[in-house]
């Protein structure tokens, strides 16, 4: 039945072929930054953005060190344009270091800082959450696998 509600599936696809564009322009650059060179990874990432939300632009770089041990990774970016909200700019960014304790990285200390997606919901959210801890890593098979301990021969 035609009334207000037909009017949005039409306004939706010019946004959506924006934002597969924008999807495929990003995995391309990225394509081609990751193949400049061995020694780090880089990547780039834009979102367009819409009514509720801004554009984002985001750029990410990780490299290793201390023979792989110690693992360094981080996006930075920016948030920018304006919406029915808000029409600032804001830094965003996030970082992660990773300390291989044993060789074969089972066991790991990890600190991390991460920029929290703003909730309408939650307007007293934080922007970030931060945090480190000590990680066990074990891959297994079957959930049995998990709790079983393996024989030393």
């Amino acid at each position: 039945m035609p009334g207000a509600g037909a009017r949005e599936p039409a306004m939706q696809p010019p946004q959506a072929r924006r934002h597969l564009a924008s999807e495929l322009l990003s995995n391309q650059v990225s394509n081609w930054l990751s193949g400049l060179s061995n020694d780090f990874d880089l990547g780039f990432n834009y979102r367009p953005g819409d009514a509720i939300t801004q554009d984002e632009l985001e750029v990410a770089f990780s490299k290793q060190f201390f023979n792989e041990r110690l693992l360094f990774s981080t996006n930075v970016g920016v948030h920018y344009g304006s919406t029915s909200t808000n029409a600032s700019s804001a830094l965003i960014g996030d970082f992660q270091l990773e300390y291989l304790i044993t060789r074969e990285g089972r066991f790991r200390a990890r600190a991390f800082s991460l920029t929290n997606d703003r909730n309408l919901i939650q307007a007293d959210q934080a922007p970030t959450t931060q945090g480190a801890g000590l990680v066990l890593r074990r891959d297994f098979d079957t959930l049995g696998e998990l709790f079983r301990r393996k024989n030393k021969n």
